[in-house]
């Protein structure tokens, strides 16, 4: 039987030098999982926003469409990342009790302290992008969207 995929946001930096999106989306082209992403053309930076945000304003409303369809919200949490996340924890905040949250964070101790609150918070907690690959692939294997009929005692 054919269900429909799982869906999912992959929240998290949005740095060019490390294309972690690309990682896992590549790793789960074989299961049934639909993938959405931040608006690409975006700068998520201060200036960057205050420029797109007087050119366009509707990136945001984008970004909030694709999260409202998704199952899952999968933040990493990324330790070498040069963002202040915000925008993330705000994904997570927003979608909170509407899609399950999973995180990945492998931050250092005290880095990740600084996200604790949003630890806290989430539906599942992955120490690897690795781990929580695994746990994405496994989930959209075993997610079974049909609902099974109850055999009948003769």
């Amino acid at each position: 039987m054919n269900y429909p995929p799982l869906t999912v946001y992959l929240a998290g930096d949005v740095s060019r030098e490390n294309p972690w999106r690309r990682r896992v989306i590549d790793e789960c082209t074989d299961v049934p999982i639909v993938f959405y992403c931040p608006e690409e053309t975006v700068k998520y930076s201060a200036q960057g926003l205050t420029q797109r945000h007087r050119l366009d304003r509707i990136f945001h409303s984008i970004d909030k469409i694709k999260m409202r369809r998704s199952e899952i919200i999968f933040a990493y949490f990324r330790n070498k990342t040069k963002s202040k996340l915000s925008g993330t924890t705000w994904e997570c905040a927003w979608r909170r009790g509407r899609s399950e949250i999973w995180m990945v964070c492998d931050m250092t101790k005290g880095k990740a302290q600084q996200y604790e609150f949003v630890r806290r918070e989430v539906d599942a907690l992955f120490s690897t992008l690795d781990e929580g690959i695994e746990a994405l692939r496994r989930c959209a294997l075993s997610v079974d969207y049909a609902p099974k009929a109850r055999e009948v005692e003769k």
